[in-house]
């Protein structure tokens, strides 16, 4: 089966980030393809690249990064929800003019026309 994952929660404080990170993992043990995972709304903290982490069992930034570079896993990332949040790749920030970007290099910018896309394509959508 196919599956679009939506992440909507923040990568510390929920345990939304963590489920749907195991869940996809268990997912592509099964053999099942994950068409993409949509990060929106306070998922979109999960590609900070500047956010550390308090808790030393599991980074979910590395864990992303992980499952991204290993099984070619297309994470997008609602561009709207990282605005919002001050999060800017390098083509953003020159295009505002700032001089930080920090969201991590896996993290594609996308909008909610991408997700409809990935949603029409899979069988089955997830949210977290």
């Amino acid at each position: 089966m196919k599956y679009t994952i939506l992440v909507s929660g923040p990568c510390f404080g929920t345990q939304n980030s963590i489920s749907s990170f195991l869940f996809s993992k268990h997912l592509i043990k099964k053999g099942h393809f994950i068409k993409s995972i949509f990060f929106y709304s306070d998922g979109v903290y999960n590609s900070n690249s500047i956010n550390f982490s308090d808790n030393e069992k599991i980074n979910l930034l590395k864990c992303w990064k992980k499952l991204h570079k290993k099984f070619n896993i297309n994470l997008k990332l609602c561009i709207g929800s990282a605005l919002k949040r001050g999060l800017v790749n390098k083509d953003i920030a020159l295009e505002r003019g700032v001089d930080i970007n920090n969201i991590d290099y896996c993290f594609k910018i996308t909008g909610f026309t991408e997700l409809s896309e990935d949603i029409m394509l899979s069988d089955r959508v997830i949210q977290f």
